[in-house]
């Protein structure tokens, strides 16, 4: 079983100390572009009652304006070449996974490189991976992890090297050095309608591919992190198009 925890902000109220008032009683507020605004800041709170007595309070928030970076591809056959099923149903048997890789990047940079990586620093939430026929349903690609398969990734993959770069898993931006690792294996068996009752989760019909055929699929990958904002997580996704042909005989 497979289990995605989305736990809500937790809110902590320091004690007020009359005697509290920070020095210096003001900070400048920095921007480091690209990256915008990113970091561990904190707020005060400044009370004056009626005797003039000051009273303070603060909270440190974490702030990430860094969007996550989404790539995908197939490298298992050369550019714009068509997968056939026999490329890799060898042999042709339901009971052995026909595995096609799909790599790329999915990756959150930490809001600190300065401190260290772990919550809440590290922001990063799931990626996950879904595949179509062209017009049909989307079909979510198990992820593989420590004890078996899951559809979420929760660790990065990958990594597009440049940092605070907008659209850095942009193919027109991607640094030359960026690495690319193992999102998820698709099993074409799930294509294939002698074969797709073996896979480990549901097929609709509209993803099958009779003997003979051709088709265009396409996959997509979708990254986020845990921000709360109101307009949601920061995400991002890929795409890869690709054509496939059962060109299996039987």
């Amino acid at each position: 079983m497979c289990l995605i925890l989305f736990l809500p902000p937790l809110f902590i109220c320091g004690a007020t100390d009359p005697q509290g008032e920070l020095y210096p009683t003001s900070w400048p507020t920095t921007f480091n572009p690209p990256c915008g605004f990113s970091g561990l800041a904190t707020l005060r709170l400044t009370v004056e009652d009626a005797a003039t007595n000051l009273y303070y309070d603060t909270q440190r928030i974490w702030l990430d304006n860094k969007w996550p970076c989404a790539a995908i591809r197939i490298t298992a056959v050369p550019p714009c070449a068509v997968v056939n099923l026999s490329q890799f149903a060898n042999p042709p048997d339901c009971g052995v996974p026909w595995l096609l890789p799909l790599v790329g990047i999915a990756y959150d940079e930490y809001i600190d490189y300065s401190r260290s990586f772990t919550r809440p620093n590290d922001n990063f939430d799931y990626y996950w991976v879904k595949v179509q026929k062209q017009g049909g349903s989307w079909v979510q690609i198990p992820i593989p992890g420590p004890g078996g398969s899951c559809f979420y990734g929760t660790s990065r993959v990958g990594d597009p090297v440049a940092r605070c770069i907008s659209g850095a898993c942009d193919p027109a931006h991607l640094d030359p050095s960026a690495v690319f690792g193992l999102l998820a294996n698709f099993d074409l068996r799930a294509v294939d309608p002698m074969c797709s009752s073996q896979v480990s989760y549901p097929v609709p019909a509209d993803l099958l591919l009779p003997r003979g055929e051709c088709c265009d699929y396409v996959f997509r990958l979708w990254v986020q992190d845990r921000t709360i904002s109101a307009g949601g997580p920061h995400w991002a996704e890929a795409l890869w198009p690709v054509r496939i042909c059962n060109d299996l005989i039987g």
